[in-house]
């Protein structure tokens, strides 16, 4: 018979390599800087990120008020 454990959480599932950015860890409002060259691989990474965990977040790359460039989490 085999004894059966209660109460030991699965651990969480690794989908493919790290995210090169810190969507998860971001709130709405939430920014970072971007570089001009990077501003494509951003901006699709977010998308991709978004949509293989099914999430109604929405990401924004865009300048600020200073000319920089950003991502930010919008929601």
């Amino acid at each position: 018979m085999i004894e059966i454990d209660k109460g030991i959480a699965p651990p969480a599932i690794k989908r493919g390599p790290p995210s090169k950015y810190p969507f998860a860890d971001m709130q709405p409002g939430d920014s970072f800087p971007v570089e001009q060259k990077l501003r494509m691989s951003v901006w699709q990474c977010a998308r991709g990120w978004v949509s293989t965990r099914n999430l109604d977040w929405k990401f924004s790359v865009r300048l600020d008020e200073n000319g920089h460039l950003r991502c930010w989490r919008v929601s």
